[in-house]
């Protein structure tokens, strides 16, 4: 008998089944990409098994279910490898995450973001990003122009102090422009990011 006709869900207009999968797919959270527990531990993320990353259980329901759902969950999360190592390491956590999952779910991911401890100054954020997409294509798991996010931060100093504004950023050196547009920061004559009204 077909699934359509046995299973409640399915029996559902789309409009609510849509509506469902969005209320039980969709987090509000990151969702984490890590294979090592000592992750874990620099930030407030929910993840009950930090060695599980596969795709939740409701889209291997069925292949209805799966291909009303997947475009959903991998389209509208945002996945996050967060790493204290080297930029290897991130790499490491998310390649094999990437060859796990469907060709057609990598096509949907639009939010994957790489984040330190720290962060990233942004003239090595650029060149992380611009390695990591080569090193994935190479793979055999590209990722949609825009979809890879890092952690970057620019510093600047008010009076003695001296203050890191962090942002996420797919094009890190663009980015760090407008921020320092919207913050009124210019370079002072020995080379100090400073508020302008300081100057």
């Amino acid at each position: 008998m077909d699934n359509s006709q046995t299973s409640p869900l399915l029996r559902l207009p789309p409009e609510l089944r849509n509506r469902i999968y969005d209320l039980t797919l969709i987090s509000e959270d990151n969702v984490l990409i890590a294979r090592h527990v000592h992750i874990l531990r620099y930030r407030h993320m929910k993840q009950s098994d930090p060695d599980h990353w596969g795709p939740p259980s409701l889209l291997g329901a069925c292949r209805q279910i799966r291909a009303e759902a997947l475009k959903i969950y991998y389209r509208q999360n945002t996945f996050q490898v967060l790493c204290e190592g080297h930029p290897n390491d991130r790499l490491l956590s998310l390649l094999p995450w990437l060859q796990n999952i469907p060709s057609a779910a990598r096509d949907e991911l639009r939010s994957v973001r790489m984040e330190d401890v720290d962060g990233y100054v942004c003239t090595l954020a650029e060149l992380l990003i611009h390695n990591t997409l080569l090193s994935l294509s190479a793979a055999g798991c590209p990722l949609q122009e825009g979809a890879l996010m890092i952690d970057c931060y620019l510093m600047y100093s008010v009076g003695d102090r001296k203050i890191w504004k962090h942002f996420w950023s797919a094009s890190p050196g663009a980015d760090a422009a407008r921020v320092r547009t919207e913050l009124g920061l210019s370079w002072d004559r020995d080379g100090v990011l400073r508020a302008e009204e300081e100057q």
